[in-house]
């Protein structure tokens, strides 16, 4: 019993430091994202300005190809292909089905940037 006590003293002694310990760390990480974030941004509209001046692109070209991008993303999330054992459906991105282990009938549609 005394140990118990012992315990919830230290937890409500240490607690309010640990919160304030995760919420630096949250904060940090947060920045990270957002610092590469803006770096990826950058390099982005650098890229396509080098585009725009080689006069190989225009706006137009690139908001056709965002959407292209965006649908085809859309579909693969969406990609379901049946186990040949159970005949359950597994979305496409898994290996082997999620419900009996059993080969899926079918390949995956895949992109080199999918879960960045």
């Amino acid at each position: 019993k005394k140990w118990a006590q012992a315990e919830v003293i230290k937890l409500v002694l240490t607690g309010p430091s640990k919160v304030a310990n995760e919420a630096s760390d949250n904060a940090e990480r947060l920045k990270s994202l957002e610092n590469k974030f803006n770096q990826l941004s950058i390099l982005t509209e650098a890229m396509w300005e080098m585009l725009l001046e080689k006069n190989q692109y225009d706006n137009d070209t690139l908001k056709e190809k965002i959407e292209q991008i965006v649908q085809g993303r859309e579909h693969r999330r969406g990609a379901k292909l049946s186990c040949v054992k159970c005949g359950m459906e597994n979305v496409a991105a898994k290996p082997v089905c999620i419900y009996c282990g059993g080969e899926l009938d079918g390949e995956a549609i895949e992109s080199p940037f999918d879960g960045l």
